[in-house]
């Protein structure tokens, strides 16, 4: 009985990381799946920003209180696409970049504005209006 209930949870865990994109924060860069994609500075209590690796801003990050039910969330701007957007269900710098890769928002170490509409339309929680 323990095989038959183990082996599928064993499966999803499988498929889950077979999926997962492979993102690391080290000493201001982001490496995702073993390549240095973008550069970073700041922090979640203060905001921060992702650069590409020309050093051009891509997205400034910045948690944040309000909204009707006064929740804690994070404001993201698109510097470069000229988007902002808020949520509060993405938990973490890496959940955010893991998310963007993805979904197709980041590719190649840069955002696709294409792609990063789509983004926004289904993750966009719109806290603050």
């Amino acid at each position: 009985m323990k095989r038959l209930i183990l082996l599928p949870l064993f499966m999803l865990i499988g498929i889950a990381f077979s999926y997962s994109q492979d993102v690391k924060f080290n000493k201001g860069i982001v490496t995702i799946d073993g390549k240095d994609c973008l550069k970073y500075d700041g922090s979640e209590m203060s905001g921060f920003s992702y650069y590409n690796m020309a050093g051009e801003e891509l997205l400034f990050v910045d948690y944040k209180r309000g909204g009707p039910k006064n929740v804690m969330y994070w404001m993201m701007t698109f510097v470069k696409d000229k988007v902002k957007m808020t949520n509060t269900s993405l938990m973490s710098r890496k959940d955010i970049i893991a998310k963007l890769v993805k979904t197709g928002a980041l590719t190649n170490c840069d955002t696709n504005a294409d792609k990063l509409s789509s983004f926004v339309l289904k993750y966009d929680e719109r806290i603050d209006q």
